[in-house]
């Protein structure tokens, strides 16, 4: 009996966990323009400095580049070997899936 009571203490308090962290993220947003900020602007603002819009690809020739540039130091057969890897794993990638419904329109209006 006290074990269980114990157990369904501890599943109240994990479980009103989430309620409270949702709270937490509503930061208060200054806006020193004078345009309106849509809902949607103002929701991705709150997620703060840490959230990155996903890319719509990946940017295979930045990492080719980078590549390419860090094997100048390593032996030839090493080398190729990295490379054949990194162009299979490049050949399977897919972009990740998108964290926003929204386009850089509509969280920045000023842009055309």
């Amino acid at each position: 009996m006290i074990k269980s009571l114990r157990q369904k203490q501890k599943f109240d308090h994990l479980y009103k966990k989430p309620e409270q962290q949702s709270e937490t993220l509503k930061t208060v947003i200054h806006n020193f323009s004078n345009t309106n900020i849509s809902q949607d602007a103002i929701n991705i603002l709150q997620k703060g400095f840490n959230f990155a819009i996903t890319p719509k690809r990946i940017p295979i020739e930045n990492i080719i580049t980078n590549v390419e540039v860090a094997l100048t130091t390593v032996e030839q057969p090493t080398a190729d070997e990295i490379r054949l890897d990194i162009a299979n794993i490049l050949k399977k990638a897919r972009p990740p899936a998108q964290n926003t419904l929204l386009t850089r329109r509509e969280i920045d209006p000023t842009t055309r």
